[in-house]
């Protein structure tokens, strides 16, 4: 799963949890399906977290080349934008 899916799945997982929130489920013993529907998503959401943070990190590095500027010997042809990334 990409991090262009995940961010948007954890984000609408959070949204249905805290409409779950407003009847008030019972985590500490869930008997209805609503108090289980509260905590799978509560648990859904934190490991997509997880995930989302990992495809940070893995999309950090491909950032940092695309803002980082030329080596100081290409700063003439950078700044004329001849060199390449």
């Amino acid at each position: 799963m990409g991090s262009r899916t995940v961010w948007p799945v954890t984000g609408s997982i959070w949204a249905l949890r805290s409409l779950l929130e407003l009847a008030n489920p019972d985590y500490w013993d869930p008997v209805t399906a609503l108090d289980w529907s509260a905590v799978w998503t509560f648990s859904a959401g934190g490991g997509l977290i997880i995930l989302g943070a990992l495809g940070i990190v893995a999309l950090a590095p491909r950032w940092f080349q695309q803002v980082t500027p030329a080596p100081a010997t290409d700063i003439r042809r950078w700044r004329r934008g001849r060199v390449r990334r």
